[in-house]
């Protein structure tokens, strides 16, 4: 349930250009309006207040911009006996959320989405076999255990976590997706979390061929557990994966926290910078000068 209590904390970012207003986000219909430089709330609005067709109690904490455009897309998903309507709309790079229009509306069952993608001609919704129950939400008002797992549906090859890829692919044809995921030795431990990074790549078939498996490589070590992985490009690198992945790594037998710095290609480790506490695992990170400038 979308209320006063709704905890507003997954991403912060701009709609639009840069210059405008900054944004706390999460996975219901409601912003928190931010001062940039102490994150200080200084007002509360949601979807709807700018647009009434954009109704319905959940959205995406994650919009996706466009890099070609800057205009950035959402969805609202609101409940009714069809199961639940989407309606994915845009936020034009110069209008702001003042201009935001719908651009499709479907119905379909009601999927938990917490991010989605572009491509230059789509949105793209990934419809995940998690389902809500909406008259379990209404009863306990917890969305978390109005959520179920349909094991019916078609799985994964590989449930990996907190996804990336390099930036400058975004809406392009890619091969290389980072992510967080877990190794089994450590899921002996009550308290599962992931434990790994991996790196999964896919070949797109030549026209009249079968598609290859996807290869992955994975860094792990014992006792550790990363954060959402990072690519950072190497200047004046060409390939896709030339570059760096760093992430957050929190080493708990010794009580410390390192940035690890794996070597893009080959996802081999170059370096680590140690600090000797321990610094909680993060998951969204979001550099707003980068934001806007990929925007201008």
């Amino acid at each position: 349930m979308v209320n006063e209590r709704t905890n507003v904390n997954v991403s912060v970012g701009r709609f639009g250009r840069s210059g405008g207003d900054v944004y706390a986000r999460t996975d219901g219909n409601v912003l928190l309006r931010v001062d940039p430089e102490s994150l200080a709330v200084t007002g509360r609005t949601s979807y709807e207040a700018h647009n009434k067709e954009l109704r319905g109690p959940l959205s995406s904490a994650h919009p996706s911009t466009c890099p070609e455009t800057g205009d950035t897309y959402n969805f609202t998903m609101d409940f009714g006996a069809a199961g639940a309507t989407y309606k994915v709309f845009c936020v034009p790079a110069e209008g702001g959320l003042s201009g935001a229009y719908e651009v499709a509306r479907f119905d379909a069952p009601p999927s938990y989405i917490h991010s989605f993608f572009l491509t230059s001609r789509y949105v793209v919704l990934g419809g995940w076999p998690a389902l809500f129950r909406p008259l379990r939400m209404l009863w306990g008002g917890n969305v978390a255990n109005a959520i179920d797992f349909d094991a019916a549906s078609p799985a994964t090859f590989y449930h990996l976590e907190l996804p990336r890829i390099n930036p400058a692919y975004a809406t392009r044809r890619h091969t290389h997706t980072y992510g967080a995921s877990y190794v089994e030795a450590d899921t002996e431990r009550g308290d599962f979390y992931w434990n790994a990074l991996a790196k999964i790549s896919t070949v797109t078939p030549a026209e009249g061929t079968g598609a290859a498996p996807p290869t992955v490589v994975e860094w792990s070590e014992a006792g550790c557990y990363p954060s959402e992985p990072v690519f950072v490009a190497r200047p004046g690198g060409t390939a896709e994966d030339d570059g760096v992945v760093l992430s957050v790594v929190v080493d708990v037998p010794r009580q410390r926290t390192f940035l690890l710095v794996l070597d893009a290609p080959r996802f081999s480790e170059l370096a680590r910078a140690e600090v000797d506490a321990v610094v909680p695992l993060t998951f969204h990170g979001a550099f707003l000068d980068e934001e806007a400038a990929a925007s201008d």
